[in-house]
């Protein structure tokens, strides 16, 4: 699949730490800052920096919840692990992701404490798809889920600049469509209050009907402003924007689907600018 990093959560670690000294497991790029052994080492290296469009990325890995008493792995405590790798990954990168295993309230008290977080990848989904955590403040960082066992693939496009503060949406409609459809509306309106003119004892007919395209009209023109203006703000670097996509994924016996999909993100990850 080509990972350039791999989070853990505690369900991962059942099996022990042998699992992960295995063949198949060797070289695999997991990460996480709080997973230990009972001498109190790490077992996972905590973070990776990766260069992607000329900005150097943290990726750290932060797992949360409890192993049973018999697993020969410990998580601990990941408020000072965390606050320790992002003092270095602070000195080396310009946007920090973090890979995160931790309950919904600790992914808040995480964006609240290190604002230096931009992005918190949570395998939670009490926040749904997208969230901005800390709404009321601009440096908030992004919080997008991911889908259990496999069955989706998420692919989240972001543009960001240094410059910028907060997180808005960019949604994938383009500004030509949703101008042809509120065009086509107006013709229909125009047409209608044409016929209400004309019209007999059936005034009431259409009457509703230019009450129904008025208020398509107004949804259209309304989610135009908002994709213009996002666009602007982001051209502008006042803004980030992203954008999240979830593709259902079918697997069958010798399918390559999650290849070809794969194999896309990838390109277009080589492309990326910032």
């Amino acid at each position: 699949m080509g990972y350039d990093a791999i989070g853990l959560a505690a369900e991962d670690l059942a099996a022990g730490k042998e699992l992960f000294l295995s063949r198949e497991f060797t070289g695999l790029p997991f990460v996480s800052c709080n997973i230990i052994k009972k001498d109190n080492l790490l077992v996972f290296q905590p973070s990776i920096i990766k260069k992607i469009g000329g900005v150097s990325i943290g990726i750290i890995g932060i797992t949360g919840g409890e192993v049973s008493a018999d697993c020969d792995l410990v998580i601990d405590g990941w408020q000072k692990r965390v606050q320790k790798e992002l003092a270095t990954l602070g000195k080396k990168t310009s946007f920090i992701v973090a890979l995160s295993s931790l309950s919904a309230q600790e992914n808040l008290i995480l964006a609240q404490q290190y604002p230096q977080v931009q992005l918190i990848v949570s395998t939670r989904g009490e926040y749904g798809n997208t969230a901005r955590l800390l709404d009321q403040k601009s440096h908030s960082p992004l919080l997008v889920q991911v889908a259990g066992e496999g069955s989706f693939l998420g692919q989240l496009s972001i543009h960001w600049s240094l410059q910028a503060d907060g997180w808005r949406e960019l949604p994938e409609e383009r500004v030509e469509e949703l101008q042809q459809k509120i065009d086509y509306n107006l013709q229909r309106l125009a047409l209608f209050t044409e016929k209400l003119a004309q019209a007999g004892e059936n005034k009431q007919l259409f009457k509703e009907k230019i009450v129904r395209e008025k208020r398509i009209i107004a949804k259209y023109q309304s989610r135009l402003e908002f994709i213009t203006t996002t666009k602007e703000l982001v051209a502008q670097k006042m803004i980030n924007g992203f954008t999240p996509r979830f593709r259902k994924i079918y697997p069958k016996p010798g399918s390559q689907e999650i290849i070809h999909v794969v194999d896309e993100i990838i390109k277009k990850s080589k492309e990326v600018s910032f």
